[in-house]
């Protein structure tokens, strides 16, 4: 055998045995899996190019690994190839909201897409567009404004209240024309602000200062609402001047809040709030640039353990205010007793109000039960409370809450003062259970969020008056303890956080609750059917 014949007898063996390393290394690891994702416009079914596609290998502890991404092509679609497992994928493009896999909506809770070895997948992502709302802003004459703030707001009850939220903003240019864009779909409430105003001196559209007489914009997926156009008068801002009167005049070493608000009612708006400062020497105070309209004026001061309040309703004019007096008083105390129908022993628990307005120093009221039922509330201050409860065990539940007459568990209560009469808790030891199974139409378990909403129109204005609790896998659900009445009940899919709570997000889907009304020891046992809100979104 020559050099030559033996230099490539060597390449050769050498080849063979790096094939079956190879071979051995491969069979050792485990084989890829494909998956082919496509991601499409929701509204308009077109492919969308340039999307941009990420995934996240997600551990059983729960950790993650293994992340990746990249791009659609013209046909919207782009392939992976990754190893076995677990993964969150998710795809997003500037004009549209970020989509996840296995979630029928952009609110609605994630699926992971589990991959075998070897497997090839197809994963479809649906992505909704964005819209936009535009309009044009003038004065008085309908001539343009240029550099008018535009705010984009919408109800948020994050907080178990009805208040407003900012989400986005933009300004008018030269012709007075604006475009708020990268809108989800809702419904809006828009505030037009002229440039030397304050932003809290707006107008809600369509040019009024409070959220009772504003107008609701509705955007749909993608929409493009036009023509939502603000006219911004020229409008004289007055100044109100005034003196806090306390019974602890060393406004020096107090803490002080002095607040001027919308007037809903009794009620202190949480909308468009300016805060005033006291003179720590002689308690004077002044509010400037404020827009003719209905106010509340709350005042709170803290001077260590001692804690005063007051108010008083203010109209603003075209005249400024001087000599504004605001009488502090201190706070107040509410006395009652809870006690047990029939017979039986009342549960250790704890009782309270809470302020709606926001505009305490403190505490909020709490107080237990003593070896009689006696309760004592004590710091309360002139203004609109709710009451509240701690949780009792198995089936027991507060049944009713009177104060002056006022039946506390379906509405708030306005105090103006320290109340002639007390409180009145009655608990129940044997109040109703509602149990029941969430089954789609092929009679399967369906996951969802499973709302027991109060049957009264009016008793939904408080967020405690809703129960909430996702069901199983087995599509099971239970409220033990749940207080005499009439209900509705929604299995809700894919639902925003605190939908439920927006009376008119519930009114879309009021058709589809299912009515129960339990009595005292009742068991009361439901087959619900899950409802899409994908057709219902909350907001809109």
């Amino acid at each position: 055998m020559s050099m030559y014949q033996m230099l490539a007898f060597v390449i050769a063996l050498f080849g063979l045995l790096s094939q079956a390393t190879g071979v051995a290394q491969n069979t050792a690891r485990p084989e890829l899996a494909v998956v082919e994702v496509s991601v499409v416009n929701k509204v308009a079914g077109t492919p969308i190019k340039h999307a941009h596609v990420m995934y996240l290998k997600v551990g059983s502890s729960g950790g993650s690994s293994a992340a990746g991404s990249g791009d659609t092509d013209s046909e919207g679609r782009f392939a992976i190839q990754v190893a076995p497992g677990s993964y969150q994928l998710w795809a997003e493009q500037p004009g549209f909201v970020r989509q996840y896999y296995g979630s029928r909506s952009p609110d609605g809770p994630q699926s992971p897409l589990i991959l075998a070895p070897g497997q090839h997948a197809l994963a479809a992502l649906q992505l909704v567009p964005l819209g936009a709302i535009s309009g044009r802003v003038s004065d008085e004459d309908g001539d343009p404004l240029q550099g008018a703030n535009i705010q984009v707001m919408r109800f948020s009850y994050a907080t178990g209240r009805r208040q407003l939220a900012p989400v986005s903003g933009t300004s008018s240019d030269d012709r007075g024309e604006y475009r708020a864009y990268g809108l989800p779909a809702g419904r809006y409430l828009l505030l037009g602000t002229r440039r030397e105003w304050p932003p809290y001196a707006g107008l809600l559209y369509p040019g009024v200062p409070d959220v009772v007489s504003a107008t609701e914009l509705s955007l749909p997926d993608g929409g493009d609402v036009t023509g939502i156009d603000f006219t911004l008068p020229t409008t004289h801002l007055v100044t109100l001047r005034g003196r806090l009167e306390s019974p602890v005049a060393n406004f020096a070493e107090s803490q002080l809040q002095l607040v001027l608000a919308h007037r809903e009612g009794n009620a202190a708006s949480l909308f468009g709030r300016a805060a005033a400062a006291v003179n720590p020497n002689t308690g004077t105070f002044e509010v400037r640039d404020v827009m003719p309209g209905s106010y509340w004026l709350v005042a709170a001061q803290l001077y260590g353990k001692y804690a005063l309040s007051g108010r008083v309703p203010i109209e603003v004019v075209d005249a400024p205010l001087q000599n504004i007096t605001v009488p502090l008083t201190s706070t107040f105390e509410i006395g009652g007793r809870a006690e047990i129908e029939g017979v039986g022993k009342l549960p250790e628990f704890k009782v309270g109000m809470r302020t709606v307005e926001g505009l305490t120093f403190g505490p909020q009221p709490v107080s237990s039960l003593d070896s009689q039922g006696n309760v004592q509330l004590t710091g309360l201050t002139p203004g609109v409370w709710e009451f509240t409860a701690g949780s009792l065990p198995g089936n027991y539940c507060v049944k009713t809450v009177t104060l002056n007459n006022s039946d506390l568990l379906s509405q708030t209560v306005s105090l103006s003062g320290d109340p002639r009469q007390s409180l009145h808790i009655v608990v129940s030891p044997h109040c109703p259970e509602i149990v029941g199974t969430v089954l789609d139409e092929n009679g399967q378990p369906h996951r969802a969020t499973v709302v027991l909403a109060p049957g009264e129109a009016e008793s939904r204005s408080l967020a405690r008056n809703f129960r909430v609790v996702s069901n199983d896998e087995q599509g099971t659900f239970s409220f033990k303890g749940v207080r005499p009445g009439s209900y509705k009940l929604f299995a809700l899919e894919d639902v925003a956080a605190f939908a439920w709570l927006d009376p008119e997000f519930l009114s879309q889907v009021e058709s589809m609750g299912q009515s129960v009304s339990v009595a005292e020891g009742d068991r009361a046992t439901l087959r619900v059917a899950p409802i899409s809100v994908e057709t219902n979104p909350p907001g809109r």
